[in-house]
């Protein structure tokens, strides 16, 4: 018993003094540059060679085959930091547009786990086409933005999904 009340004495007396040592500092740094912990820049937020080349005009068959999907301008042009305005094409096989209730654009940022803190909104254009605006993308990184067809209703149904990608550096 008196070995038990020893050991219990010394070890919140040695996490003291080790939480001390590792708190305390000297003043200097064992090297110059960033700490161990610190990862170099690369100057764009470890993207770079990710995602797409930005062109008007990018066309992607849908991940089901039912629609095709064309990145038809954005602006700014190649897609930036902070707020961006696309127009879009969406037609099936015969030509026709989905209407635009129909219509999901979600940003998202596959490395950080996280999408944007605004939703796009999608209003229908009369010469076919779609403007996403609101297309908020806040942070330096690889951005993918999803635009979904589904049908109506409480329960939709996704019809087919187009996803464009942009490595974006502030």
């Amino acid at each position: 018993m008196g070995a038990m009340r020893w050991a219990v004495r010394v070890v919140p007396v040695c996490g003291v003094a080790f939480a001390m040592a590792a708190c305390s500092s000297s003043g200097t740094s064992a090297a110059p540059g960033p700490a161990a912990s610190e990862a170099p820049d690369t100057g764009t937020s470890g993207c770079k060679g990710e995602g797409e080349t930005y062109t008007a005009d990018m066309v992607k068959p849908g991940t089901l085959g039912k629609y095709t999907f064309t990145l038809t301008a954005a602006t700014p042009a190649p897609p930036g930091l902070l707020t961006n305005v696309w127009t879009v094409k969406i037609v099936d096989s015969d030509g026709k547009a989905p209407d635009v209730s129909q219509l999901t654009a979600v940003p998202f940022m596959p490395q950080m786990g996280h999408g944007s803190d605004q939703t796009p909104t999608l209003a229908a254009n009369a010469d076919g086409t779609f403007t996403v605006s609101d297309l908020y993308l806040f942070m330096d990184g690889l951005w993918t933005v999803t635009f979904t067809v589904s049908t109506a209703g409480a329960t939709p149904t996704v019809l087919d999904k187009a996803v464009y990608s942009f490595c974006l550096d502030g």
